[in-house]
Formats: C-alpha cells, structure tokens, sequence
C-alpha cells in the first residue's frame, strides 16, 4: 500500500501546476491528467465519466487503475478491470473512453434510465449511441462501424455490457414501418439455427435497434465463396442441421419466412488449438408473413432460391409456402454440399414478364430435374437396397429438399431429424 501511494504521489507531482480550476472541468474539450485525478479523488463519478470519454489518451489504464485504487474508488477500479478484460477493442473507443462508459453504466446510468428502456442519442457527452433495456438490465453502445445493409435496415457493430463484462455484438438498425421483423426476432429469442438476439429496443417512434450475435464470417453466401475455406463433411452436416433446426422452429410458429437466400443466413466460425465450430443462423425477417395470412403473394424474394412452383405464386396459400420456404433452403443445402451454386437457378427466366409464367414454371422445372434426376434417381435405387454410404444418404437428402416435387421435399422437421440419424452412423 506505501509503495502504491508513493507512486501516485510521484504521478501527481508530475502534474503541470497551471492546471485549470476544478469548477471547470465539464468545460474542458480535452481534460488534463489533473482534471481526472482530482475527480477519483472527490469520487465524483458523474464528472470523471464525462471526463474519461474524452480523455483519448491523456492518461493510461494503468495510472487510472493505480488512482482507483489509491483513492478506493471501488466503481472505478471494477470498471478498469472490466475493460481490461475485454480483448476485441474494434469500435475505435479507446480504452479509457470504454471505462468512462462502463462506470456510467455502474453509477449514474441506472438513476438516469430511471429503471426503464432508455435511449440516449449521441451528443458532445457520450458521442455514441447508447441503450438500455430494463428487462434484460443490458446496456448497449453503438458504433458507427458499418458492417452490412439491407431492406431498410443497417447492420452496425455494437457493445454490450452487463454484470459478465463487455461483449462484441452487432446491432441492426431499422426502419420501424417493418415493426413485424422486430416481432419475429423477439419471438425466437435463442433458437439454434435462428439469428441470436439480445433485445429489441425502439428508440424513437422512426427506427428499432435489434441486438444480436456478430456473426465472423457474414453471409453464407461470402463464406462459401472463400478460397481457403475447405469444409469436412461433417461440418456440412452439422451446418445443414441447424438451417434445417432453424426453418423448422420458424415453421413451428406458423410462419412463412419468404427469403431463405444465402444472404440471409449468417455463419459464425469458433476456432481454438485442436477443433473449429460452426454456427448458421437465418436472419432477415422483413418479408415473413403468417401462414394463415398468405395466399397468392410472392413466396421468395430472389429469383434464384425459388422452386418451380413458386413461380404460379398466384395459385399458392397456406401450407404450399412452407414447401417453398424448404425448396429456398435446399439450394443452401445443396450449396454446402456441393460447393457451388445451383445449375437451375435462373433470377433472369423466374422474372421475364415477356413470358408467361407457365412457360416459365415448364423452363425451370425442367431444368431443375435435367441438374437433379439422374443422380436422385441412382441414390434412391441404392437407398431402398439400403447400400447408401453416410455421404451418399446425406447428398440423397440434400437431393430430397430441392425435389421437383413439392410433395416429396419433407417438411423441415423430418429432414431434420433424418440427418442426424445419418450423423450418427
């Protein structure tokens, strides 16, 4: 204890002595060292958090850690030490702007919250973004770090802090005329093979922001084009079991997702020492509509995830949706197992109004079983002499979900189910 107060004595006495006065510290545009040490020393939270977010580098974590500790200011030294913790700085915050912050979050932003979802806009005090959800007691920061967009919606990393410490999330910020999307992801909440969400906070009456998981890799889609991504087998199985586990709990609901693209199926890859885990997750709610409610709408968004009979959507309701929800998320199968895209798909044929969509529903249903008949047709003679290898019955599967035949595709669930039987062998 000598030895630390020595050393804050010697920081202090290499303070410049025409340090401005105390009473004007929330006017300084960039506090001295002073400034700051003089605030832990009068435990004035309120003043040292306005002062840390704008510090920059004015003091290092360790001096700040060594004056809480000096001045036994527990909330101060606990944020230090959360900060610390935290290893993925990618925000452009500095590291002692994120310790103002977090003692905001433990001292004067539960007062000011006043115990309800709050927002605070961004302003010369906290220049980001930030919010709190009452019911999850999260608080959130978002950076205007850009990562992707979309339908009316703009995908931005974020931070979320609670009593486990600071993470690295994402935050899609979206156009509240498409207030159903917040629904959607609320109601899946932590679902396997469902984007993870966080909350659901709406901010003004003009924008919601949902809080999820960052996904490392982004789409599926992007993923499947790098060229050093090699994938096993089993790591197709276990990415196809979750976009199956996915669309099944999503149909289990009674819901119709209408845009299973690639684009809308984020993937997250963990890699330690000896092992890589993979997690796929559907995302993108923003065209998803009750079962009971559709009936001769569009029943996918892109061209080149519909099925044949997607096409005559005119003559569609009800439970055919759920078949071409599934026929959507068949060529993602089809995609992982066979690393390409898939041979039928053709956005321009699906949307030449100069032909009529029957000639249209003929082309395409031709062409899907010209790329898929004979090689089904070879599985399913082996697969009833029970001769199928593990690999073989899982391409017969993946086979199964486009099938020509809406009929014949199976439901989420049974596909599902009949994988990881395969799995396990």
């Amino acid at each position: 204890m000598l030895l630390r107060k020595l050393y804050v004595l010697v920081l202090l006495c290499s303070l410049s002595l025409s340090t401005p006065a105390f009473c004007s510290l929330e006017k300084a545009r960039v506090p001295s060292r002073a400034n700051i040490v003089e605030a832990v020393r009068r435990h004035d939270n309120k003043t040292l958090y306005h002062l840390l977010i704008r510090a920059n580098h004015t003091i290092t974590m360790a001096d700040l850690h060594a004056y809480a500790l000096s001045y036994n200011d527990a909330p101060l030294a606990e944020a230090c030490d959360t900060v610390t913790a935290y290893t993925h700085n990618r925000l452009g915050i500095s590291h002692t702007a994120l310790v103002g912050l977090v003692l905001f979050f433990k001292t004067e932003g539960a007062s000011e919250a006043g115990g309800k979802t709050t927002s605070f806009s961004s302003s010369s005090d906290i220049p980001w973004d930030v919010d709190y959800s009452a019911k999850t007691r999260n608080w959130y920061v978002i950076a205007k770090d850009q990562i992707a967009n979309g339908h009316n919606k703009v995908l931005y990393r974020a931070l979320r802090y609670n009593t486990h410490g600071l993470h690295l999330i994402a935050c899609a910020v979206q156009d509240t005329s498409m207030p159903r999307e917040g629904k959607y992801f609320a109601r899946f909440g932590a679902t396997r093979g469902v984007m993870r969400v966080y909350d659901v906070i709406h901010p003004h009456s003009r924008e919601t922001h949902v809080f999820c998981k960052l996904y490392n890799q982004g789409s599926l889609g992007k993923t499947l084009k790098k060229a050093n991504l090699s994938l096993t087998l089993y790591e197709k199985e276990v990415m196809c079991e979750q976009i199956l586990e996915g669309l099944e709990a999503i149909h289990k609901t009674k819901t119709i997702h209408r845009d299973l693209k690639s684009l809308n199926l984020l993937v997250h890859i963990d890699v330690d020492a000896d092992s890589r885990r993979i997690t796929v997750a559907i995302t993108d709610f923003g065209h998803g509509i009750p079962a009971s409610r559709v009936r001769g709408e569009r029943a996918q968004w892109n061209g080149n995830f519909y099925s044949p009979e997607a096409i005559l959507f005119k003559d569609l309701s009800g439970e055919d949706y759920y078949k071409t929800d599934l026929f959507a998320a068949g060529c993602n199968l089809y995609q992982i197992f066979y690393g390409h895209d898939c041979p039928w798909a053709d956005r321009q044929l699906v949307h030449n109004d100069s032909m009529s969509a029957k000639k249209r529903y003929s082309k395409l249903l031709h062409n899907l079983e010209a790329a898929t008949n004979a090689r089904r047709g070879v599985l399913e003679a082996k697969y009833a002499l029970h001769t199928l290898t593990p690999r073989e019955e899982f391409e017969y599967l993946v086979l199964t979900s486009v099938h020509p035949d809406p009929n014949k595709r199976q439901t989420a669930h049974d596909l599902r189910v009949w994988l990881e039987e395969i799995m396990k062998r």
